[in-house]
């Protein structure tokens, strides 16, 4: 990426981010009104889906969760490509940092959350909620600064996102599949086969990769695996940068969905799940060792882990903190990643897909409670230190 795109890109995400919190407090707000009939039935309107001979007909919020969100999935795997392809380029211990920033913030909130739900092997399903972070909403916080946030530490965060991204992907692909399809399988197997050697005849027309993603999209569907795998499938393959061709596919693409993504599918997947209705939380359950292992693993697990190892490789190894960065900024911003949001979500809604709206609710509440600590106290270390500088 050239600045010019970095800060095009950091502007959409920052400015998506905000669309996404008034979706997001729409949402909560309707479940919690008069209007909850509404919101409810808008939600669960059947919708069909017909494509060649297969005919689909499933409530809104099974296209949004499975279809529009693996879009965005999809995006998530240019953006991991484009960065794989960038690290070939360049020197690979820029990376190191971001990269065991990210592993870190997985791990420690994991273990929160197994600290107080080790002997309830239901609730262990969700030791994963915790560990995703939601990018848009964190740069949306971070667009109130402006420029006394420095480029290189919203850098970083790009690239810490991006790997927790591909963490999310990997935890989701390996444990939370269901029943699995062998028929299926093949079928998906098939059309990965067909879209490499389209990739391999050096086709660059995007109608053709969209039409077998589609297909690709519909045999994962039926395998057990959740589609958003389909989307970072179809990612790996579409061409970049081939030589003899002026026109790079992959960024066409990133550049084309990323407005949708910011401004209309995470938003929608925001509205479409904030159902939380505040009569059937009481204070026992929000103290309950599922929401409490959500919530810390959010906001103390976050911080932890991301500030814990960047303070080690730094003070003891060879590493820097990104350019113009104060030690304050760096743990703000770390506070700040506890903002898991979209992708706690849905890490949250899979791990307990048939636990009923009782599991439903609690996880969304323990999200946005855990989220919301997580940027009001961000924000408020990056105000202060703002301020004094």
């Amino acid at each position: 990426m050239t600045q010019r795109e970095n800060n095009s890109y950091l502007r959409t995400e920052a400015l998506g981010g905000i669309v996404l919190l008034v979706a997001a407090v729409t949402g909560f707000v309707l479940s919690n009104s008069p209007y909850q009939n509404y919101y409810e039935n808008l939600i669960n309107f059947p919708l069909r889906f017909t494509f060649m001979d297969l005919n689909y007909t499933k409530p809104v919020i099974f296209w949004i969760n499975d279809g529009l969100v693996a879009i965005f999935f999809f995006l998530i795997g240019l953006e991991i490509k484009s960065m794989l392809y960038s690290t070939q380029q360049s020197v690979r211990s820029q990376l190191a940092l971001p990269c065991s920033a990210a592993i870190a913030g997985a791990i420690v909130p994991a273990l929160i959350y197994s600290i107080f739900n080790l002997d309830n092997p239901t609730n262990m399903r969700g030791w994963a909620i915790p560990t995703a972070m939601d990018t848009a909403f964190i740069l949306g916080v971070l667009a109130f600064f402006g420029r006394r946030i420095s480029g290189s530490l919203k850098m970083f965060i790009m690239s810490l996102a991006i790997i927790d991204d591909i963490l999310a992907v990997l935890v989701i692909a390996i444990f939370y599949a269901e029943e699995l399809s062998n028929q299926a399988i093949v079928g998906s197997a098939s059309m990965m086969g067909i879209l490499v050697l389209v990739n391999q005849a050096g086709v660059t027309r995007g109608a053709v990769y969209i039409f077998f993603g589609i297909m690709l999209w519909l045999f994962v569907l039926g395998s057990g695996v959740h589609t958003s795998v389909a989307g970072i499938l179809l990612a790996a393959t579409i061409p970049m940068h081939r030589e003899h061709h002026t026109k790079d596919l992959m960024s066409s693409m990133k550049k084309a969905l990323h407005p949708w993504v910011a401004f209309g599918i995470l938003p929608l997947f925001a509205f479409a799940n904030t159902d939380v209705p505040l009569d059937d939380l009481t204070l026992s359950a929000i103290f309950s060792d599922l929401s409490l292992g959500i919530i810390l693993g959010l906001f103390i697990g976050k911080q932890l882990g991301i500030f814990g190892i960047t303070y080690t490789m730094v003070k003891f190894g060879r590493y820097e903190l990104p350019s113009h960065t104060s030690w304050m900024q760096m743990y703000g911003v770390s506070v700040l990643c506890g903002i898991g949001f979209t992708m706690s979500l849905f890490i949250g809604l899979l791990a307990f897909e048939s636990g009923g709206p009782q599991y439903d609710h609690l996880i969304k509440a323990s999200v946005f409670i855990g989220s919301l600590l997580s940027a009001a106290c961000g924000y408020f270390i990056l105000h202060y230190v703002c301020r004094k500088n």
